[in-house]
């Protein structure tokens, strides 16, 4: 059965880039559902609260440096949920860094499918679309 992308989840502290970010999508796909979480923590609990909800995620962008629980804290945490719920979800770290310790560090994040550098565009969003879904 193919995956289908029906529901993007954005995390990252920073309401304006949220906002740009959920044009972007809207542009790129009206019927996608968008979730905006502006903590990791906020999200990591609505990914536990929700797991059988047709609004679970199934691309999540992950911004690293966000205050709290930052988005490697939030992979160490993802790891730990149920699989069946790991499973439901594609994680890409989205991030202004251009630093290649983004691209070491990520490796041994199994369930860290892709990082892609900020601004979202919708030629990101058609490139993991064909990748993932």
């Amino acid at each position: 059965m193919e995956a289908k992308l029906r529901c993007v989840m954005l995390v990252d502290d920073n309401p304006d880039d949220n906002y740009f970010h959920q044009r972007v999508i809207g542009k790129y796909d009206r019927s996608l559902k968008v979730i905006s979480m502006e903590s990791a923590n906020e999200a990591m609990a609505f990914l536990k609260s929700n797991p059988h909800r047709e609004n679970h995620p199934d691309l999540i962008f992950l911004d690293v440096n966000i205050p709290g629980m930052n988005g490697w804290e939030f992979l160490d945490a993802f790891n730990n949920l149920d699989a069946e719920l790991r499973n439901k979800s594609v994680v890409v770290l989205l991030t202004t860094s251009d630093d290649q310790q983004i691209s070491s560090r990520e490796k041994p994040r199994k369930f860290l499918a892709d990082f892609q550098s900020k601004p979202l565009t919708v030629n990101i969003l058609q490139d993991l679309k064909a990748k993932y879904f």
